[in-house]
């Protein structure tokens, strides 16, 4: 039979043999076109597209697929389905181009992978998916889905025989068309309660449905407490206040605070101050900051663990930051000589009764410059030494001869309690310890009568004299042979506890360990001119924290 076609925008015309065909749309979900034949003048009539170009009625629609039931007397064909939803699925995974399903299309069981239709929507094979266009990849998604549902409807129908198992089978009276219906996969209508008037609902006396339901009951309590026992892990790893109760051991570790008591209190302070943000809460932002100052944790790892992006970490950094630093320099206080008196360790109260402060410095590792502007600096006359310090934490001016390496230079001094009382701002490394302590603003907190005790390198006797304050420092022995038996005696009094003021900046540099490693220059520069940079606030911070804790001076 010869077979002309001629395409004219959406119809089709064919003649075969004094037979004319005409097509036109009738399914706007399809993008084929059908086909009807019939004599010109006379009735149309559907003509059913199949395996072929064009075959006979009856057979199925899928390209390369040559199954019939004369081919094959033994296998099943399926109808397409009639609900839309379904057959639209149908057809979709078919693909077939230029052509449309009529009531004679058929599909064989070889299409399927249980070699069945199911009417289980949850079911792999609620749509035919093995086809000669099917990948290699597709068909091992499809495999894997249909083992999967294997796999759930097998423990759907233990769970089943357990249920029925509790129930006796000669008093349930359940016929073989109910038992049929229980082992569908689709749920019923029972409610397993029985309404016997307006408010009044009893549970349904059936002994299936008391079974089913106490499996039911026995899955849920299971589960809520298995829910309960998660919860309880998430929010330990939360690390929210929960997670702190009642474990001094997580926070001394975590956060170098002795207590839970005191990190509350610290908390309390800052807490109308943090800004609240919508991944991160108040307290796990000073949680974050603490453990980023006492583990030296880096800031991308923080990031991870609480769950936000690394730019939200250091933003909630710098801002707790600046809030610790403007709300616990207050811990940080020059108390008066009355104040001293009360609770003078004993150590002090034979040789040093007057003592108000133990002063000495201690550095901390910077990166190196390659900005030569500021190895200069340091050299010229008209270096401003008050205003110096800003720029002495980078180039020549940060080299320390003493740690041969680039530091920033602190001032630190304490009561003899061991109490840090007073913290300077950060100094470049060269710069010696006399010339921080008569430009940094210590010399204003003294009092007269105060005696200050100090080490060989502060030899500021008479700029504390002007404040009629009095300086102890250890006996020189540069041109003696030998030290006189009372400047001897003296020395050893005068290290004996002087030595606190070294074991408080072992305290805080082991405490917080952020200020054991080298610190990168964007910390040592000021935001704008006049602020404190990141690294005086971190110091600042750390002594603050160390004055919650309990003090290393024995008090008898």
């Amino acid at each position: 039979m010869v077979i002309l076609g001629l395409f004219v925008d959406t119809k089709l015309f064919m003649e075969v043999a004094g037979t004319s065909y005409l097509g036109r749309p009738t399914d706007p979900f399809l993008p084929c076109q059908p086909i009807y034949y019939g004599e010109v003048g006379a009735g149309f009539k559907p003509l059913v597209l199949c395996g072929g170009l064009y075959p006979s009625p009856g057979l199925q629609p899928s390209v390369g697929c040559n199954n019939s039931r004369k081919r094959n007397p033994g296998m099943i064909f399926y109808s397409l389905p009639r609900e839309k939803e379904r057959r639209y699925k149908w057809l979709a995974a078919i693909r077939r181009d230029l052509w449309t399903p009529t009531s004679n299309t058929l599909l064989c069981s070889e299409h399927f992978l249980s070699g069945a239709k199911q009417d289980n929507p949850l079911s792999p094979d609620f749509v035919p998916s093995l086809f000669a266009h099917t990948s290699k990849r597709e068909g091992e998604k499809q495999h894997y889905a249909f083992q999967k549902f294997q796999k759930t409807q097998l423990m759907k129908r233990k769970i089943r025989e357990n249920c029925s198992s509790l129930a006796d089978p000669s008093t349930t009276g359940v016929t073989d068309m109910e038992e049929h219906e229980v082992t569908t996969d689709h749920h019923t209508d029972h409610s397993y309660s029985r309404d016997t008037g307006p408010g009044i609902v009893e549970p349904c006396m059936n002994p299936s449905c008391q079974a089913v339901m106490f499996a039911m009951e026995s899955e849920c309590t299971r589960l809520r407490a298995e829910v309960c026992e998660l919860r309880a892990r998430v929010e330990e790893r939360s690390l929210n206040e929960e997670a702190f109760r009642d474990n001094d051991t997580m926070v001394q570790e975590l956060t170098g605070l002795p207590s839970f008591a005191k990190l509350i209190i610290v908390f309390n302070f800052l807490s109308t101050f943090l800004k609240v943000g919508k991944s991160i809460t108040p307290f796990q932002c000073l949680i974050l900051t603490l453990m980023r100052l006492r583990l030296n944790v880096p800031l991308h790892f923080l990031a991870f663990f609480f769950g936000i992006s690394k730019s939200t970490s250091v933003r909630v950094f710098n801002n707790t930051l600046d809030v610790m630093f403007f709300r616990l320099s207050e811990l940080i206080l020059w108390p008066s000589k009355e104040q001293i008196q009360i609770s003078l360790p004993m150590c002090f109260r034979n040789n040093f009764k007057n003592c108000t402060s133990i002063i000495d410095c201690f550095e901390i590792f910077i990166e190196k410059s390659s900005n030569l502007r500021y190895h200069a600096c340091y050299g010229t006359r008209n270096w401003d030494p008050k205003a110096g310090h800003r720029e002495a934490k980078t180039g020549a001016q940060t080299y320390s001869q003493y740690k041969h390496h680039n530091t920033v230079k602190f001032l630190i001094s304490i009561t003899p309690q061991g109490v840090i009382s007073y913290v300077s701002k950060g100094w470049g490394g060269r710069t010696s310890g006399k010339h921080i302590t008569e430009n940094c603003g210590y010399l204003d907190k003294l009092s007269p009568g105060d005696v200050i005790l100090a080490d060989r390198g502060f030899n500021v006797k008479d700029t504390m004299g002007l404040y009629c304050a009095q300086l102890k420092i250890p006996a020189f022995t540069k041109g003696k042979a030998q030290m006189h038996p009372l400047e001897l005696e003296a020395t050893r009094g005068l290290a004996a506890v002087r030595i606190h003021v070294e074991r408080v900046i072992g305290l805080v540099r082991n405490k917080y360990t952020i200020l054991q490693t080298t610190i990168p220059l964007t910390l040592c520069q000021a935001s704008s001119h006049g602020e404190p940079t990141s690294i005086d606030k971190i110091v600042t911070v750390c002594c603050a924290l160390c004055n919650v804790c309990p003090s290393i001076v024995p008090t008898e």
